[in-house]
């Protein structure tokens, strides 16, 4: 069964840690650090994100430490793989006490319920059994609440947050909203889409959102409205000048993202205003200027002299030990550094 096989894949995921962790602990490696690259590991091997491998191997751990009716239900195929990380993620900071009163009901339970119920009932469950704990519980879990941004794939984000309970379904709440009354039935996007877009719009200062039917009968539209410009970003991209210059489509570099598409580095570049920083704006010793996008010149070629001719580039002390030693950069040519300003036609 399918549920079986997950539930081995799981277990060797667990063992695998454990002999790394091992492994590394005789070589002097950290108590902290000693088998976290298992999670690389795994990942390279059966082709998923390091995030979703550590998930595992902690879903392993648990069920292997804690949660033993919940694993013996899914090593029989009883429950699949989403009900028992549900089972495993409601139940990880409670005590032993009710570990042994709750957890082979919950196991029992999620063989005949989807997941999201087996978490609303194992919620309920732990509430009614320890009330003061489940309090105390909660307010240590709001107090490490936070918001972060990491690289997903094909040059998205991905905004994580945990936010106390009521403000988080506000934020919903009123994302749901925007979606769906600032917009009208032909706008092209989904609801999925349009919750997204209205979190831009929040962040940025608009406020609110344009509906993209195309019509200007539109009930919805506001053009009579007065709205905030949207609030540009300073942002850094390094790119090469050919890229920039949509002579080659080499990928460049978002600052704090990693990685992206040569169109939407050209995409950037388009709201900005570019000023050159010549040798005498040199930044101070280790010091970056406020820039927006920083384009490296590798071997420009002909194609470019009217350009390069223009400016007079400098290249940091980094810069000319590394053309020394690749022999691929023109001694003479480094970085051109620009400065972004929204709303303004680039220079090219």
């Amino acid at each position: 069964m399918i549920a079986a096989a997950q539930a081995e894949e799981i277990e060797l995921m667990a063992q695998l840690y454990r002999l790394r962790r091992a492994q590394q602990l005789a070589l002097g490696v950290g108590p902290l650090y000693a088998g976290e690259d298992a999670a690389t590991e795994i990942g390279m091997a059966i082709k998923v994100s390091q995030r979703s491998a550590d998930g595992s191997i902690a879903l392993g751990l648990g069920l292997d430490e804690r949660y033993r009716a919940t694993r013996e239900a899914f090593a029989e195929g009883r429950i699949d793989l989403p009900r028992a990380r549900a089972i495993s993620e409601t139940l990880t900071n409670a005590s032993d006490e009710l570990l042994a009163t709750v957890e082979p009901r919950i196991a029992a339970y999620a063989e005949h319920a989807e997941p999201q119920r087996v978490r609303r009932t194992l919620r309920r469950w732990l509430l009614e059994a320890d009330p003061a704990g489940q309090a105390a519980r909660r307010k240590s879990a709001e107090a490490d609440r936070y918001v972060k941004v990491t690289a997903a794939e094909d040059g998205t984000a991905l905004l994580e947050a945990v936010l106390p309970a009521a403000g988080g379904q506000a934020v919903y709440e009123r994302l749901r909203e925007m979606a769906s009354t600032q917009c009208c039935g032909q706008d092209p996007r989904t609801t999925g889409q349009r919750r997204a877009d209205a979190l831009i719009a929040l962040a940025d200062g608009t406020g609110r959102l344009t509906c993209r039917c195309g019509h200007g009968t539109c009930p919805r539209s506001h053009s009579g409205e007065s709205t905030p410009a949207a609030r540009k970003a300073l942002v850094q991209v390094g790119v090469s000048a050919e890229t920039l210059a949509g002579l080659q489509d080499n990928p460049a570099f978002l600052a704090g993202f990693g990685a992206i598409d040569a169109d939407l580095a050209r995409q950037i570049a388009r709201h900005a205003h570019f000023d050159v920083i010549t040798d005498t704006d040199r930044p101070a010793a280790g010091g970056v200027p406020d820039a927006a996008v920083i384009a490296p010149l590798i071997d420009p070629g002909p194609a470019l002299n009217a350009m390069t001719e223009l400016v007079h580039v400098y290249c940091t002390p980094a810069q000319r030990r590394s053309h020394r030693q690749s022999r691929r950069h023109q001694p003479a040519l480094g970085s051109i550094v620009v400065r972004a300003r929204p709303d303004t036609e680039p220079p090219f």
